[in-house]
């Protein structure tokens, strides 16, 4: 195998954990959100933050860890009115898709025209 190869390899493999580690989280915890459950809101944002950093400089992990903070001292009935401003946030979902598609069209970039 030439080193040409690996190195793509490579690159493409990394590409697609990156989206593995962020993106795919990203979705998750949007789904969390909608459920307004705050227990469950609270574990899925404890495991978006550890993706967050795993993925470390590819990604702003920043929401993750603000949404965690706010879902720790929020009751557990029902959204505190802090939490339920940041999960209502309107610039969410069109944020969301932006970053998935800022990860899929270099991807699919790499993947169709390699070189």
């Amino acid at each position: 195998m030439q080193t040409s190869s690996i190195v793509l390899f490579l690159h493409v493999f990394a590409a697609f954990a990156a989206v593995g580690f962020l993106v795919v989280p990203g979705l998750m915890l949007e789904i969390a959100t909608g459920t307004r459950d705050v227990p469950f809101v609270r574990k899925a944002y404890g495991i978006g933050s550890f993706h967050g950093r795993i993925g470390g400089p590819l990604a702003l992990s920043i929401l993750p860890l603000d949404i965690a903070a706010l879902s720790a001292t929020s009751p557990d009935a029902a959204p505190s009115p802090e939490l339920t401003a940041a999960l209502e946030d309107p610039l969410d979902q069109p944020m969301l898709w932006i970053s998935a598609l800022l990860w899929m069209v270099p991807i699919a970039l790499m993947v169709f025209k390699p070189f």
